[in-house]
């Protein structure tokens, strides 16, 4: 999908990446001044990476709350039998293998930046079942996966979990 034709609601500033990491990006454009609100993320087929930069001020769970919303993305385009789960603190479990994850930066004294993974196609070198604590969504029967599209859910699932904690922690 064009990154021109990817939507994100508001109140998100979307900056496509055409190479690397969109974490190390965000952390680059919040050390810069980036404003609240910028999303980095890469339209490489073969994994979900995004990243958020927030403004530190928004004292909240942030980890936590972009991995449920991670969850709620993976769960909401995978087949009905797959189990998405949290693992320990940072990992998302796909059918109880590490499929990604989240992580936290705090790049300057007034921002911060959570990113998010997931691993789509697998290493097309490694067999599948090779390595039973890891695996991708097409390993475990995701159909075509476009990652733009999970970059777009996990960012609104982000903005429901951060809604509802800021009105009260639900």
């Amino acid at each position: 999908m064009p990154s021109d034709a990817v939507v994100f609601p508001p109140p998100y500033r979307p900056l496509p990446v055409i190479e690397g990491d969109a974490f190390a990006r965000a952390c680059a454009e919040a050390a810069a001044g980036a404003d609240d609100g910028t999303l980095v993320w890469s339209g490489d087929p073969r994994r979900l990476d995004c990243a958020i930069v927030l403004e530190k001020d928004h004292v909240f769970p942030a980890v936590s709350l972009a991995l449920l919303a991670l969850a709620d993305a993976v769960g909401a385009v995978g087949p009905p039998n797959v189990q998405v789960a949290i693992g320990q603190t940072d990992r998302l479990l796909v059918n109880g293998a590490v499929a990604g994850g989240v992580r936290l930066a705090f790049p300057t004294g007034e921002a911060m930046v959570i990113g998010a993974t997931v691993d789509i196609l697998g290493d097309p070198d490694d067999e599948p079942g090779r390595h039973p604590e890891r695996t991708a969504l097409r390993e475990e029967g995701f159909d075509e996966m476009d990652t733009a599209a999970l970059a777009v859910g996990f960012s609104r699932y982000f903005l429901l979990r951060l809604d509802r904690w800021q009105e009260g922690g639900r």
